[in-house]
């Protein structure tokens, strides 16, 4: 929940342009002056370029973009039809749709949202997924998907043995 009570609704208020979902997220520290808000060359978590694409149920997949002590991101890649069921999870979670379509049901309630849409869900709020359109996701999630990254790295280990 925001502080405001019930689910913050965002509707086209960002277009940002990502590259292609393979493409890594590049982090670097411009200048000394931003160690005065905790960011140093030494505690910004490097990224990982071979984070494995993981499939989170049939039709969805996902892919670690970034993470670090607060947050974590992801792109999920869903295909039209595609549908996970209710479900949550103590993370907060923002839900920023690159491309495509998809409807996010939320405790009951269904949203449709489009490319350049954006939806808060509080920590443990219901909410599955109905895809009417191929569609990529940015999932960002505060705190971090500690399950996510635990399964992120038992997947390298496999494909390292």
């Amino acid at each position: 929940m925001n502080p405001e009570g019930g689910n913050l609704w965002i509707n086209k208020t960002a277009k940002v342009r990502f590259g292609d979902a393979e493409t890594s997220t590049r982090w670097r520290v411009r200048s000394p002056k931003h160690s005065r808000y905790g960011l140093s060359s030494r505690n910004i978590p490097k990224m990982k370029r071979e984070n494995p694409t993981i499939e989170i149920c049939p039709g969805i997949t996902r892919r670690t973009v970034a993470y670090g002590k607060t947050m974590y991101q992801m792109i999920a890649t869903l295909a039209a039809g595609s549908r996970m069921s209710a479900h949550s999870h103590p993370q907060e979670q923002i839900v920023h749709i690159l491309e495509g379509q998809m409807r996010l049901i939320v405790d009951g309630v269904p949203h449709e949202l489009s490319s350049g849409d954006s939806f808060y869900l509080g920590s443990n709020v219901p909410h599955g997924v109905e895809t009417v359109l191929p569609t990529r996701v940015l999932d960002t999630f505060s705190p971090p998907r500690d399950d996510y990254l635990a399964i992120d790295e038992k997947a390298r280990q496999r494909a390292a043995a």
